[in-house]
């Protein structure tokens, strides 16, 4: 028996794998359950790849993945890099991995690890937050923005990079 297709434009679904989704927002983010990371293998990983897809931005909640386990997650999705620019925190860690904490200042320049900076970034940043705020985050970049930003923002951003 197959499963019938599932809808990501409703508000919560689950996928033919079996991961539990809930949109958080109109454009952009949701709440994926039902799938253990630390256990993916091409198969999941393309199946997260769809949802997030889908919703352009996934949270996993409940999810510990060790370093190890984190390196391993992003290896599904290609090749990982270091960041160019900035040394890391915590030594210790695979140039993979890359600690944002506000321990040590500083973070604000820190915090746009995606690296779009660079003439080729990353398809993807793979973030895992171990203390959150209560309230934020609501940044995102074009791809669900653009078509809502002012035509003289568009020419200035456009201009700039």
């Amino acid at each position: 028996m197959t499963r019938p297709e599932y809808d990501p434009s409703q508000a919560t679904y689950t996928t033919p794998e079996g991961f539990r989704v809930r949109r958080l927002a109109g454009a952009l983010g949701a709440e994926v359950r039902g799938v253990d990371l630390s256990r993916l293998d091409a198969e999941g990983a393309r199946a997260v790849e769809r949802v997030l897809l889908d919703h352009h931005v996934l949270f996993f909640p409940e999810q510990s993945p060790t370093v190890e386990e984190h390196v391993a997650f992003g290896r599904h999705f290609g090749e990982l890099g270091g960041h160019p620019h900035l040394e890391n925190p915590t030594e210790g860690l695979p140039p993979e991995i890359f600690e944002l904490s506000a321990r040590r200042g500083g973070v604000a320049d820190e915090w746009h690890s995606d690296l779009t900076c660079l003439d080729s970034p990353a398809l993807y940043s793979i973030l895992h937050m171990v203390r959150a705020p209560a309230v934020g985050g609501t940044r995102c970049g074009r791809t669900r923005r653009w078509p809502t930003t002012s035509c003289r923002l568009r020419s200035v951003t456009s201009a700039t990079g």
